[in-house]
């Protein structure tokens, strides 16, 4: 990949000096906010943060958008946030019996899904954390 200097230079700042706490980039107007902690997570050999990966996922969910209004026949996509799976099987909490609990998602669709149709989706994107350990990215079509 080809890095012109001006990138290089933003770049080395993200990833240099300074207080982790630092807010490197704010994704859209929700409030997405990555920091300097969070860009050094994707340093080879380090566990990439999930509030830069659910930054990823909202620009994505953008760029499909602004793809959808300039073709009106496209089917938009829905990206879920990294904690979705999470919520879905009612990971931390030992009182669920059951396998997964969708009333802890059952909104969601109001946040993530365009048009909140979920019948009107081409496809589902999301993020599963295995075992703290591995992030994979489940696609259903």
């Amino acid at each position: 990949m080809l890095v012109d200097s001006s990138e290089r230079e933003i770049i080395s700042h993200a990833l240099g000096a300074g207080h982790d706490g630092n807010i490197i980039a704010q994704v859209g107007s929700s409030g997405h906010k990555v920091t300097r902690q969070a860009i050094k997570s994707l340093k080879p050999g380090v566990w990439v943060k999930d509030e830069v990966i659910n930054s990823f996922f909202h620009l994505l969910s953008k760029q499909d958008g602004e793809l959808c209004k300039k073709d009106v026949t496209r089917k938009g996509n829905a990206f879920f946030n990294s904690f979705f799976m999470t919520k879905l099987l009612n990971k931390g909490h030992s009182t669920c019996s059951r396998e997964y609990d969708y009333d802890n998602i059952r909104n969601w669709s109001k946040k993530f899904v365009p048009g909140k149709a979920i019948f009107e989706v081409d496809k589902f994107f999301f993020v599963i954390n295995v075992e703290r350990t591995h992030w994979v990215l489940a696609v259903v079509d």
